[in-house]
């Protein structure tokens, strides 16, 4: 469906925008005055979260007519689990008032690489964006 395609499009962009910034504001707390406030907001990151896996599990069972099923928007939908994933772990993280601990491949994984994971979703939705049709994209 062709909403879906552009939510796809917009929430990996969101995600990977909101991931970068956040990544790049935890390292350099001097950095925050260059950052829009509602990229650090906690709301925003459990918002753009639950959408984005929302969206990607939703392209992952529909696909354009014509296209094939699942292998038709897997990079899109992967890059928006990921992202999705991350943002919620991240959101997580931040507003938990216990002390517990995650697994550590787990934080390695969505917590530490969240750049690249901010990456991968803006060069997914940019790809996804040029190339619609195109199988795997």
């Amino acid at each position: 469906m062709l909403q879906f395609y552009f939510l796809s499009i917009l929430l990996n962009c969101l995600a990977g925008l909101t991931l970068i910034f956040n990544s790049y504001s935890e390292k350099a707390q001097d950095s925050l005055k260059n950052v829009p406030e509602f990229f650090t907001n906690n709301t925003f990151k459990l918002i753009i979260g639950i959408l984005c896996c929302f969206t990607a599990l939703i392209k992952l069972l529909s696909s354009f007519p014509g296209a094939v099923p699942i292998i038709g928007d897997l990079l899109p939908s992967v890059a928006g689990l990921l992202g999705g994933i991350s943002l919620l772990i991240d959101y997580y993280k931040h507003t938990s008032r216990s002390d517990s601990s995650m697994n550590p491949k787990f934080e390695l994984l969505f917590i530490q690489n969240k750049k690249y994971i901010g990456i991968i979703c803006i060069l997914s939705a940019i790809l996804h964006f040029l190339f619609p049709r195109v199988i795997i994209l």
